[in-house]
């Protein structure tokens, strides 16, 4: 059991609280939200390679204390050493990308 709600009731859970969905605060929740969920899938694929394949938002909580929550491993995948290497030169490529214009 997580003590939270899960990302597909949020927006409706900020209403009730008297936030704004497409405000500003909830524009800082969503760039945080993303962060900490880039960190979690990040850490799972590339250090252990071991991912959740089903991250729909009834899987992801957010949780009361404002922390992420996964829920159903019902489908766990597994990536090679050598594709983990791959993904990670493809994501250092991305974020070492100074402009579009850059291939």
């Amino acid at each position: 059991y997580l003590k939270g709600v899960p990302l597909s009731r949020v927006r409706e859970e900020m209403k009730k609280k008297g936030i704004d969905p497409d405000g500003p605060e909830a524009a800082l929740f969503g760039r945080k939200l993303l962060g900490a969920l880039t960190e979690v899938f990040g850490r799972c694929i590339l250090e252990t390679g071991f991912f959740h394949a089903d991250p729909h938002p009834g899987n992801i909580f957010v949780l009361d204390d404002g922390s992420i929550g996964l829920i159903d491993f019902g489908q766990v995948k597994q990536i090679s050493g050598r594709d983990r290497c791959t993904l990670a030169e493809v994501m250092i490529s991305l974020t070492d990308r100074k402009s579009d214009t850059n291939p």
